[in-house]
């Protein structure tokens, strides 16, 4: 079967870490690339080095997320945003770290899914990619975060179900430790689990 050229992409995420090394491989290979995150001068920056095209938005924002990104159609979605939120143990944790964990690390990735996969099932065309980590698969140090990422390893699993009669692919890469912004930032709360 031939190989069906992507031209499009969509990262999330994209000016830091993981994401930003996905738009520099794909723009490299001369994939169109855009771009979201939420900070205009880093994304505009980015978009100086690689030619992506930058789109300051917040995926938390589900009204501005659907107005943006409807009728955009690309050939590969990297659902790459996240927070490390949510490292707290569950009963110490803020109404808010749980909140802001789950709507990051799910359900912005859930809407992305409903907004973009049903121009690739129309083009019969598409590859779906989505941050996971090591904390959705094995018991970690975080209830909240783990369980964000445990509903992102569940939610790929029945989408490959459900996209079985297209040719959309569905691709979930769990990452452990790696050396990003990210990591650095959100490690400094475990210093609680070091201690047990």
């Amino acid at each position: 079967m031939p190989q069906i050229p992507y031209k499009t992409a969509l990262v999330t995420g994209a000016y830091s870490g993981i994401g930003l090394s996905v738009v520099k491989a794909l723009t490299e290979q001369g994939i169109t690339v855009y771009a979201l995150a939420r900070r205009a001068d880093r994304l505009n920056s980015l978009a100086k080095q690689t030619g992506a095209i930058p789109m300051v938005l917040d995926i938390c924002d589900t009204d501005e997320l659907y107005q943006q990104l409807t009728g955009l159609d690309v050939d590969i979605l990297v659902s790459n945003a996240g927070l490390g939120v949510g490292s707290t143990p569950l009963h110490k944790a803020s109404r808010e770290e749980v909140t802001t964990a789950m709507n990051t690390n799910l359900l912005a990735a859930m809407h992305l899914i409903n907004i973009i996969a049903p121009g690739m099932v129309a083009r019969s065309k598409g590859h779906i990619i989505h941050l996971g980590s090591i904390a959705g698969l094995y018991p970690l140090f975080s209830s909240v975060y783990g369980a964000s990422k445990g509903g992102i390893h569940m939610m790929c699993q029945n989408l490959r179900l459900e996209l079985k009669a297209t040719p959309i692919r569905c691709t979930e890469i769990c990452p452990g430790r790696v050396e990003t912004e990210f990591f650095e930032k959100h490690t400094k709360p475990l210093r609680w689990f070091r201690k047990l």
